[in-house]
């Protein structure tokens, strides 16, 4: 799993989202004091790799749109910002570049925008691929869902409580 590969890497606090689906996660990487954002890339990226993952890369260069693309493997889905886009290095590592199709005026989207939209195409046909939800059970959701909670909201007891979830232990 990511977050088993990520803390492998010294890294077992980094927030890891998932989509409803055990296979389908977001990573986002703290700054370590004496190590480039270049090299923790690199370092995630082997981890990702030898667990299985295809890097699939939003670029401006591509020439397929994420509906053409099958999706045959675990993905770890990687977005440029807005102005600078994706680094020729990562361009390199990617396994599948894909084009985020834009009409109008528009030239660019924003990396939260770049995210979503890619999301907003990949989960329900990941859905659609298994079936139903996901393939993660209502407890490991949960699990998750908890740990979100601790991670972001104050009064997260309430709210869990609210929702009717377990505690944790």
């Amino acid at each position: 799993k990511a977050r088993a590969q990520i803390a492998r890497l010294g890294l077992a606090d980094v927030q890891v989202q998932n989509f409803g689906s055990a296979r389908d996660v977001l990573i986002r990487m703290p700054a370590i004091k004496g190590v480039t954002s270049g090299q923790q890339t690199e370092q995630v990226l082997a981890a990702l790799k030898e667990a299985g993952f295809a890097i699939w890369v939003s670029d401006l260069q591509a020439t397929e749109t994420l509906e053409q693309l099958p999706l045959d493997s675990k993905i770890a889905l990687v977005v440029g910002n807005a102005h600078d886009g994706i680094s020729e290095a990562m361009r390199a590592a990617a396994d599948r570049r894909y084009i985020l199709p834009m009409h109008g005026m528009v030239q660019s989207f924003n990396l939260s925008v770049a995210l979503a939209l890619s999301l907003q195409q990949l989960v329900p046909r990941r859905r659609a691929e298994l079936g139903g939800r996901g393939d993660m059970t209502v407890e490991r959701m949960w699990q998750l869902r908890q740990r979100w909670l601790e991670f972001g909201l104050r009064h997260a007891e309430i709210i869990r409580r609210e929702l009717g979830g377990p505690t944790p232990t």
